[in-house]
């Protein structure tokens, strides 16, 4: 059954353009374009997308808060850890995977 209180625009996902700088062991970081995604089907995610589109990307889904509390304090623990940049970076954040 479909939701009468929905309409068209509740279905798209809210993109950003973004650029991330990847950086491996004793490697200086590479910048790739990246697509930030938040789609109301999964509320609670938001997913990463580096790399080109055209060459392919890889997914990285992580929880929403984790995003938006790492833009003030380090957060996480396992697999992924988000920590706030410097203050002259204000809205920009490390993701380390």
């Amino acid at each position: 059954m479909s939701n009468p209180f929905s309409d068209a625009a509740d279905e798209i996902p809210v993109t950003h353009e973004v650029v991330v700088h990847v950086a491996l062991a004793d490697q200086p970081p590479v910048p790739l374009p990246a697509e930030l995604r938040y789609d109301r089907i999964d509320p609670y995610a938001v997913c990463l997308s580096p790399g080109a589109t055209s060459t392919g990307t890889v997914d990285w889904v992580f929880a929403r808060s984790l995003l938006s509390e790492g833009l003030h304090r380090p957060v996480g623990v396992g697999d992924v850890l988000v920590i706030p940049r410097h203050r002259c970076h204000r809205h920009s954040v490390r993701v380390v995977v």
